[in-house]
């Protein structure tokens, strides 16, 4: 899925990407699990729209990511 695609320019360590879809009353739920050495990442949002909600899903995670790759930097 292009979702996951574009999570590599943050972080080049990323093993699995789970997109994971749930249709509710409010709108439509999206969580994403991505995997990366010794750690597992997750972000979800809902909104009334699958894209809307698959975007602001994709932001969250692409702040953990950019934490995490700061994070690593720092260390070496």
């Amino acid at each position: 899925i292009a979702t996951c695609d574009k999570l590599t320019q943050f972080c080049d360590g990323i093993i699995d990407c789970e997109v994971m879809v749930e249709r509710t009353k409010l709108g439509t739920g999206v969580e994403l699990v991505v995997k990366i050495p010794q750690h597992t990442l997750t972000s979800s949002a809902c909104a009334e729209n699958l894209f809307k909600a698959l975007a602001e899903a994709r932001e969250r995670m692409e702040v953990q990511l950019k934490k995490y790759h700061d994070k690593m930097v720092m260390h070496r």
